[in-house]
């Protein structure tokens, strides 16, 4: 008795782990729904941009500090190469794609109500070193798949003192130049400084004002920015260099900003005291620009286990009928997720012999591959 409630507990465990993510990703269809349904009355214009990013304050803490001599190791050079991310840009909704993590790549839609953002991991991490009895983390396999949603009504990464930002630093530097614009046209908006360490080292309440400047359209890209603190002090600029016109919009073809902060703590006595330095300077332009009607995105949303099921059983049972004349595969198992594709396996009986099916795809459903094999059964001979 006590095996079959345990038996019992789990089940329930299972099924509500399921319900949760078929939740899950029937918001994400529904937000993904309402995007390509706005998508299919505007024109939207496709482009890649690179941007570099130069961390003052860490290469002068690096540096200062002896921190990579210390440990026996050559400085990385700050010649660092500029990341290319791309982005499809309508007037209430906008995509991104880039290596925006170090071992996978994001997509992120903003749909007009929520921000979706789809990974996928593309390369192992080294597993840190045990220092302590804690366990510490291990890194995902390649080809694993997450998504999640964050609601947001204007598709702003920013958020106050105490709460983490949307996205990193290059992710919000793209915002800001090519994205922002249905943020800087809602009432009572919030800007914030991108790079969000000064939550940790700005002695400030985290209200800002800014001047902002943006183009004459409808889309609405900044063309300057300053922010200042609640003492007038300025802590982030902006600037557009060269800007081209495509649908009526304005865009930046060349951009660039800095971030200011204070300076690392000093003994007491010293003229540097309360000083206010360079953060990180960053730039960017437009590589290539296009035209388009309809965004070219696509869903590409993973499917749910019980989604794929059904799309394998169908792919299995309309191979079946082409090659055998029956349908038999039905109510199988649910499919595994392995390196980024579906894998369902199932054999069923049909007349005097079985029909085994394996069928893979991707995991939102793309790129199918269907193998039956018919597996002929022997009927047992009685004695008389």
């Amino acid at each position: 008795m006590k095996s079959h409630t345990g038996q019992m507990e789990g089940n329930v465990t299972e099924n509500r782990t399921m319900l949760a993510n078929g939740m899950i990703c029937l918001l994400v269809a529904y937000f993904w729904l309402l995007f390509t349904c706005s998508a299919a009355a505007e024109r939207f214009v496709e482009l890649n941009a690179e941007i570099e990013i130069n961390d003052w304050s860490y290469w002068i803490f690096e540096d200062t500090k002896g921190i990579v001599s210390r440990n026996g190791e050559r400085p990385k050079s700050i010649f660092g190469r500029s990341t290319t991310t791309r982005f499809v840009v309508g007037t209430n909704s906008w995509m991104m794609e880039g290596d925006f993590y170090k071992n996978a790549k994001a997509t992120r839609w903003f749909t007009g109500t929520n921000i979706i953002e789809r990974s996928i991991i593309t390369a192992l991490l080294p597993n840190p070193p045990r220092i302590t009895n804690f366990p510490v983390g291990i890194s995902p396999p390649v080809g694993e798949e997450h998504t999640k949603v964050q609601e947001s009504a204007d598709g702003n990464p920013g958020r106050p003192v105490r709460v983490s930002d949307l996205f990193e630093l290059q992710g919000k530097i793209g915002w800001l130049a090519f994205c922002s614009g249905p943020a800087l046209k809602r009432s009572g908006r919030e800007v914030f400084p991108l790079d969000d360490l000064w939550k940790e080292r700005c002695l400030c309440s985290g209200v800002f004002t800014d001047k902002t400047a943006v183009f004459d359209d409808s889309l609405g890209l900044p063309k300057s920015m300053e922010i200042f603190t609640e003492t007038g002090r300025l802590i982030f600029q902006y600037q557009v260099r060269q800007s081209t016109n495509v649908l009526g919009w304005n865009f930046p073809v060349e951009f660039y900003m800095v971030q200011y902060g204070p300076g690392p703590v000093q003994p007491p006595g010293s003229s540097r005291t309360n000083s206010w330095e360079v953060h990180f300077t960053a730039k960017g332009r437009i590589t290539n620009v296009n035209v388009r009607e309809q965004p070219s995105i696509r869903a590409e949303l993973p499917l749910t286990p019980i989604q794929a099921r059904e799309l394998a059983q169908s792919l299995a049972n309309d191979k079946a009928q082409t090659a055998y004349n029956c349908r038999p595969f039905r109510s199988g198992s649910l499919p595994e997720l392995v390196q980024g594709r579906w894998l369902w396996h199932d054999r069923r009986g049909y007349a005097r012999y079985d029909v085994e099916a394996t069928v893979t795809f991707a995991a939102n459903g793309a790129n199918p591959d269907v193998h039956l094999v018919p597996i002929y059964t022997i009927p047992l001979l009685h004695e008389r």
